[in-house]
């Protein structure tokens, strides 16, 4: 399955490097996958870097992942589904909203554990959504 990767996930993966069970099954899930991360994660992540050397290792464990992003086209997209989440009552942080046009454009699911994601997937009945249990259980609705 083609996984789009949020902010959080990364965030825990970098957090529970001293759980080894943790590890095991991020790991099983990073390999049995094909996992891309939008350009805004990229962002995300090295605004939250503390020092230079944590940037580095920021720079260095987000080389591994192929980078998507939206193009020319894609940001009149993006503006009008922003437009139906508010006409449906939803305000949203700009970047949850690019990762969701991201995963909308290339059919991708956001793996996330992000409870914004399902409340946009009321409005867009298409857009791919799992967090990890289901994930590890390959019981999600949105499995391809």
């Amino acid at each position: 399955m083609k996984l789009l990767i949020d902010t959080n996930i990364l965030i825990d993966i970098r957090r529970s490097k001293n759980d080894k069970e943790a590890q095991k099954r991020y790991k099983e899930l990073l390999y049995s996958h094909e996992i891309y991360i939008p350009g805004v994660v990229i962002a995300e992540l090295l605004h939250g870097a503390v020092s230079e050397e944590n940037k580095r290792s920021l720079h260095r464990s987000l080389s591994i992942y192929t980078e998507l992003n939206l193009g020319n086209g894609d940001w009149k997209v993006l503006g009008d589904q922003l437009c139906e989440y508010r006409i449906n009552g939803l305000t949203i942080p700009l970047a949850d909203a690019i990762i969701a046009s991201i995963s909308m454009k290339y059919g991708y699911t956001i793996w996330t554990e992000d409870g914004h994601f399902k409340l946009l997937k009321k409005i867009f009945p298409n857009l791919l959504v799992c967090n990890t249990a289901e994930l590890v259980s390959e019981q999600h609705p949105d499995k391809k």
